[in-house]
């Protein structure tokens, strides 16, 4: 499990790092829950661990000058152009994804800042694929 924490800090720290070069002082962000794929056991664990780390982005992205809030967990049900078209009614220019996928012992661990107006430009999708096991 330590393995993976690290992984997931990392992607976290490596999206992060681009949302100055993206987003200016003052714009809001929006973080979405992490979209989990895994299965029993591992699921429960990355679920818990998911869940702390949003408040972790939430707190970098404040740090770095930009307003973010997260979404709850409600929002995993809908599809990317609802979650979207929903953050911007709540007053968000960025939303900020990130997804975990475990197919066999290989994670594929991505995040990225994406533009919620035609103003804005988003981040590159940081990828990061790593063998482990819960």
């Amino acid at each position: 499990m330590k393995k993976i924490t690290r992984l997931m800090i990392l992607i976290l720290a490596c999206a992060l790092w681009a949302a100055p070069a993206v987003a200016q002082e003052g714009s809001s962000v929006a973080v979405m829950p992490f979209v989990l794929s895994a299965e029993g056991a591992q699921l429960e664990q990355l679920s818990r661990l998911s869940k702390g780390l949003v408040g972790v982005v939430v707190e970098n992205l404040a740090d770095q000058g930009l307003t973010a809030f997260p979404l709850g967990d409600n929002y995993l049900s809908s599809d990317e152009e609802t979650v979207k078209a929903q953050a911007r009614e709540m007053g968000a220019d960025y939303l900020f994804q990130t997804r975990v996928n475990k197919v066999g012992e290989r994670f594929n661990l991505t995040g990225q800042l994406v533009a919620l107006n035609a103003s804005g430009r988003s981040s590159d999708r940081v990828l990061v694929t790593a063998d482990n096991s819960l």
